[in-house]
């Protein structure tokens, strides 16, 4: 009989007070409930963790626009975003570099698996909503990188590689948001809206 293999948990992994804090944001910034903040903040945690894992091994990861949000609010957090990378890399900060373009190559799915394989539990429809469009990474390339690899312009060439249920609610929105930061999160709202919808009938 085989051994059962244990999954990581992104909630121990991050800690409880910052995970807490992590949902808050994601609720406070977009629509969304704190089960839907759940899922997405620990699909970041793992995509991250297993980034973070895969230095150098030039696997191109790229998470889909969806877990993206998540991903943005724990690096946008930056003191804690810090002590994250600390613990898990090295002691390295992680870099998060977007590119304009975006890979159209299966990046999504195929990053899925690789966290997958690193023992994280994958939310699959989450990264399912993504699948065709892909990866805010530009092809070719990854979207992280450790301090100190790369300057603050694009380097010509290939970049070296990275290492790299229930509905959504509706909270307010402040009124001092920028037309810019409003339309992504209209953007955002439409994406988990569709999810939401996509979940229901299947």
């Amino acid at each position: 009989m085989g051994t059962a293999v244990a999954v990581r948990d992104p909630k121990e992994l991050l800690g409880e007070e910052v995970w807490d804090r992590e949902i808050k944001l994601l609720t406070r910034d977009y629509l969304m409930d704190s089960v839907m903040a759940g899922r997405l903040l620990g699909q970041a945690v793992a995509y991250l963790i297993t980034a973070m894992e895969t230095m150098g091994e030039g696997l191109e990861l790229g998470c889909g626009e969806l877990v993206d949000v998540a991903v943005h609010t724990l690096i946008l957090d930056t003191a804690n975003y810090a002590a994250f990378c600390e613990k898990y890399n090295n002691g390295q900060f992680l870099h998060h570099i977007p590119e304009i373009d975006r890979k159209a190559d299966g990046t999504v799915m195929r990053t899925a698996a690789v966290v997958e394989q690193h023992g994280f539990e994958v939310d699959w429809p989450l990264w399912e909503r993504d699948s065709s469009k892909c990866s805010p990474c530009a092809q070719g390339t990854s979207c992280h990188w450790p301090a100190g690899t790369r300057s603050r312009g694009r380097p010509s060439g290939r970049p070296r590689p990275s290492r790299s249920g229930e509905e959504p609610a509706s909270p307010t929105r402040p009124e001092s948001r920028t037309s810019s930061v409003r339309c992504r999160r209209s953007r955002t709202v439409r994406m988990l809206n569709t999810h939401s919808n996509e979940e229901r009938r299947t």
